[in-house]
This record gives structure tokens, C-alpha cells and sequence, in this order.
């Protein structure tokens, strides 16, 4: 059965509760009036791609695969070139990047900072201007990074780049500066597929 044909679709989006991947999703089903879906957090754009194609649970998969600040997002390209799947659409998004920590943290003893790699590129010039002094290490997504210092598995003294809803929606976490991107107009562009 086609997805169009369903009473409710299922989507496996490239990231976890919050992520912006999860934007995309909802505002794509928005415009096509999608009128029931469900959302799966997949994390990884190849584990959305690789279900897609094995019909593995989702009608849609949604993902970032271009940025106007960074360019061609890598990940996105290398899980396309792997897998067979249909692109039906795009879905641009104005993303706003904060800076989270958990509650009661101060700036002065956040000694690392940890976010997907395209986040991290796409807030350089604050990194390399104010946070010199602490380590930056990539993590699979924003979101999950933001879940894990929520739930104790990153360090108290771990700060994280995701977007502000996350802080919203995970329990132990305040934003310490909003509009961390480099560039204000900070727009990423969501591929919508389905399986061939």
C-alpha cells in the first residue's frame, strides 16, 4: 500500500525528541496536510535511509542534506549515495541554535562542549571567539546530546549546541545563550523521501 493511501503514515526522522529533524517532519506534514502520522527518532540519516528502503517500519524519512551557511551536510550525501530511495520534497527550516547546560551550571565551569558536527560548523564563530577555552567534541545529534546531559550521561560540566526546545523538553536543563548559530539567517534544507 502506498503511503498516500494510509489513514495515518509513519515518518523516521534523522534525530531524537526535539531535534530539529523532527521540525522538518512536522512542518513538512503541515504543508501536505498529512492529516495522522506518527514520528520515529532514528537518530542517524543512514539508519532513516536504510528503513526506508528495507520498508522497514516508515512511510517518510526526513533529513538535513544542506545548509546556507555550511553547505552540502556530508553525512546526508554519503547515506544517500548508499541507499535507493525516492526524494519527494524539501523543507526548509530557519534553525536557531542554543547553547544548553544542565540547571544551576554557570558558564565558568562548562569545560566541554558537545553537538553534532554541522551544528558545531555552523556556530564557529562564537566556539572560536567566546569558548576557546573548553573542549568541542562532535556527538550523533543534537538532541540526544541534549537527552544525555539531561540524563546524567554526559558530565555536569558538558555544555551541548541543540535547539531550545530541547530545553523545553528535557527535565535538569536551562539555555545559557540563545541564537548560538554564527549567522542569523541560518537556514537547513530537509529532504522528504519515501521508498522507491
Amino acid at each position: 500500500m502506498n503511503w498516500r493511501d494510509k489513514s495515518k503514515i509513519v515518518i523516521g526522522v534523522a534525530g531524537d525528541l526535539g531535534s530539529f529533524s523532527e521540525q522538518g517532519a512536522r512542518g513538512w506534514a503541515a504543508i501536505s496536510f498529512v492529516p495522522d502520522f506518527e514520528i520515529r527518532y532514528l537518530i542517524e540519516i543512514g539508519t532513516v535511509l536504510a528503513k526506508l528502503q528495507d520498508g522497514d517500519g516508515i512511510d517518510i524519512g526526513v533529513f538535513p542534506y544542506k545548509n546556507n551557511f555550511i553547505g552540502e551536510i556530508g553525512a546526508a550525501h554519503d547515506a544517500m549515495e548508499q541507499h535507493n530511495f525516492r526524494r519527494i520534497g524539501k523543507f526548509p527550516l530557519l534553525v536557531e541554535h542554543c547553547l544548553i547546560a544542565r540547571k544551576g551550571v554557570p558558564k565558568e565551569m562548562i569545560t566541554k562542549i558537545v553537538s553534532q558536527g554541522p551544528a558545531i560548523d555552523q556556530c564557529d564563530r562564537n566556539l572560536s571567539l567566546y569558548w576557546r577555552h573548553v573542549t568541542i567534541e562532535k556527538y550523533e545529534d543534537t538532541a540526544k546530546a541534549a537527552r544525555d546531559l539531561s540524563n546524567g550521561v554526559l558530565p555536569e560540566t558538558t555544555a551541548v549546541i541543540a535547539s531550545c526546545r530541547t530545553a523545553e523538553l528535557y527535565s535538569h536543563l536551562d539555555i545559557l545563550e540563545h541564537r548560538f548559530q554564527s549567522e542569523g539567517d541560518n537556514l537547513t534544507w530537509f529532504a522528504i523521501a519515501e521508498r522507491l
